[in-house]
């Protein structure tokens, strides 16, 4: 209890202790403003927040990085019964999946999105009974880079945003959830194989059955959405990498030199001819900040 920042390890339980599943770890994200990563443990019910910004040496002690705390716990939550200071009533979650950031400028940017699985028989040999939900958290952030701690436990001490929790849907493996730029969430049901999208009153806006709708067998672990226009052609992109970088310049010379069938996205300046004009376009895209 004196020391929420590091991690018991005789917590826990193997999945196959041959195989060395010990936190089984479901689920990481990156936060490029706070240079700092989340990521989940479903054995011990718990999301854990740790220091990027540090070195390799800072990370193997308490201090340095942006929070100045090396490689300890910032933050964690879920189960506080880990450290020695809640109870069976002051647990979260349980056996969830798919934690992640909201992303800046979408609702709730900040905060973070956890799929809570919580099946009823968490030892895995009933996969039926149970009732998932998203829940949405905002972690105490007291200053840049570090979290406040209680008397008791990390915070929040319930949910700000949750949806399901009442055998709407259940998948006692996977499954995860993002919010959108539209300020909608799309949700994966990875057992129930059902991918669907609700707004922020909870109705459903859009859904979709993988393995009925596309007639592949299988489950999906997590399901994102990609802008209608995600994978257009982009001028330039002559190996069509979706990158624009030194080997489309190399293929575009050579279609000019050889005079081969010229496609119509090396035609950078769109004036009907692919010329050298288009080449000094195209490595003025790549070397343009």
């Amino acid at each position: 209890s004196e020391y929420p920042e590091r991690i018991d390890i005789n917590l826990g339980n193997f999945t196959n202790p041959n195989e060395g599943d010990w936190l089984h770890t479901n689920a990481i994200d990156f936060n490029p403003e706070l240079d700092q990563i989340v990521f989940s443990s479903r054995h011990l019910d718990e999301i854990f927040i740790i220091d990027h910004s540090t070195s390799v040496e800072e990370a193997a002690s308490h201090i340095g990085g942006n929070s100045n705390m090396g490689g300890d716990i910032l933050y964690r939550w879920g189960n506080p019964q880990n450290y020695d200071r809640g109870s069976e009533q002051n647990k979260m979650l349980n056996d969830q999946h798919g934690v992640n950031w909201i992303e800046e400028g979408d609702l709730g940017s900040g905060n973070l999105l956890i799929f809570n699985n919580n099946p009823t028989d968490t030892s895995g040999q009933n996969n039926s009974l149970g009732n998932s939900s998203v829940i949405e958290i905002i972690p105490p952030l007291n200053n840049e880079y570090n979290y406040d701690i209680s008397d008791s436990a990390f915070g929040p001490s319930n949910y700000h945003w949750l949806y399901g929790g009442d055998e709407t849907f259940f998948s006692h493996f996977q499954s995860g959830a993002y919010r959108l730029p539209n300020n909608n969430t799309i949700i994966t049901v990875s057992q129930e194989k059902y991918i669907f999208e609700i707004n922020d009153l909870g109705e459903i806006v859009w859904e979709y059955f993988p393995e009925i709708q596309s007639g592949m067998n299988g489950y999906t672990a997590r399901a994102q959405k990609y802008s209608l226009n995600y994978f257009d052609d982009i001028l330039g992109d002559m190996n069509f990498d979706y990158e624009l970088n030194i080997f489309d310049v190399i293929i575009l010379i050579k279609m000019i030199m050889e005079n081969e069938n010229q496609i119509e996205i090396g035609d950078i300046n769109q004036d009907g001819i692919i010329d050298n004009e288009d080449v000094d376009l195209l490595i003025l895209l790549i070397t343009t900040p």
